[in-house]
């Protein structure tokens, strides 16, 4: 008996030495990075936190995502040339010139559909990318392009598309979403997919260039499953050919006779905008610091904050506090 006691008492001390020699962050199977309870919590500083994230308005952030109308189907697309938008196929139906393509839900159309140029199916997804080439370019919005690295689990993305908003859509975003698993043809991020129509993109957080894109919606069930994204990558090749097929190129001097894919653009946050919740901000993190109440996003160890915040750790409700991006 005696040393079933000392070889409990010893087993009790060697948990209770790897829990205080363990990491301070635990992260959940949906992302949700918590701080440890016992350890120190920046003064003054206050979170409020949603495990998923509404979204905002998106306003003028991405303007490369557009709104296409017709087929009898309401979609999202991207600009990826002045007059070039890479969409779902599931959007385009068989009429090319009966695509509208807004940029807001109830704006006036900017384009037309003049010729689709439909990918091969992907096996996994059952379904296939589209590039709806326009009738004229785009002016008011800037046309972005595919990423040369793949997806992979654990990084983060942001998502803009159009969603479901009373009788209309209206372009909705969500920030530092974390890729929960990724395969070879697809991803899935830590977001609700009930909302999701096809053709909405996934972007590099930091560059804005295109990862992914929803080629098919899902069923609304349990919205802890996250949403799908096909991998564009793959279809980089497909694009390029798409947009050499074009019968009105507008290439400068340097690439006559193709068209002038998008590039890399200055990604606009909301962090620092001014929030009562953690509903109210892309990332679904608002912090009360100093006074002031601010949109922020969680951080941690290789989730490093953008230039002139720091990661620190915040009181919660409920919880042992947070990880956040916050000013020093």
């Amino acid at each position: 008996m005696r040393f079933c006691v000392a070889f409990g008492c010893l087993l009790l001390s060697f948990v209770t030495a790897f829990a205080a020699c363990g990491p301070d962050r635990e992260v959940t199977s949906f992302g949700h990075a918590t701080a440890d309870a016992a350890a120190d919590v920046h003064a003054g500083l206050h979170a409020d936190t949603v495990t998923l994230a509404p979204g905002v308005d998106d306003g003028d952030r991405d303007p490369s995502v557009l709104f296409l109308d017709g087929a009898g189907k309401s979609c999202s697309g991207v600009l990826v040339a002045g007059d070039a938008v890479l969409t779902s196929s599931a959007c385009v139906g068989v009429d090319a010139n009966a695509i509208e393509v807004r940029e807001t839900a109830d704006g006036a159309p900017t384009a037309r559909g003049a010729r689709v140029i439909e990918s091969q199916v992907i096996p996994t997804v059952g379904a296939s990318f589209a590039v709806v080439l326009l009738d004229r370019p785009v002016v008011a919005s800037l046309p972005t392009w595919v990423r040369s690295s793949p997806p992979i689990a654990g990084e983060h993305v942001r998502t803009a598309s159009f969603e479901n908003a009373g009788n209309s859509a209206r372009k909705t975003l969500r920030d530092h979403l974390e890729i929960a698993s990724a395969r070879l043809d697809d991803f899935v991020v830590s977001e609700n997919p009930c909302s999701k129509r096809e053709g909405a993109p996934a972007f590099d957080e930091n560059t804005e260039e295109l990862v992914g894109m929803v080629l098919m919606s899902a069923p609304c069930g349990d919205p802890y499953v996250g949403t799908a994204y096909a991998r564009v990558l793959p279809m980089r090749d497909f694009l390029e050919d798409a947009l050499d097929a074009s019968a009105d190129p507008d290439g400068g001097p340097s690439d006559a006779g193709k068209r002038q894919h998008g590039s890399k653009g200055k990604t606009v946050t909301d962090l620092r905008d001014a929030c009562e919740a953690g509903v109210d901000c892309a990332a679904g993190v608002c912090i009360d610091q100093k006074g002031a109440s601010t949109c922020s996003r969680e951080c941690g160890s290789g989730d490093r904050c953008p230039t002139t915040f720091h990661c620190q750790r915040a009181v919660t409700n409920g919880d042992g506090g947070v990880m956040v991006c916050a000013d020093p």
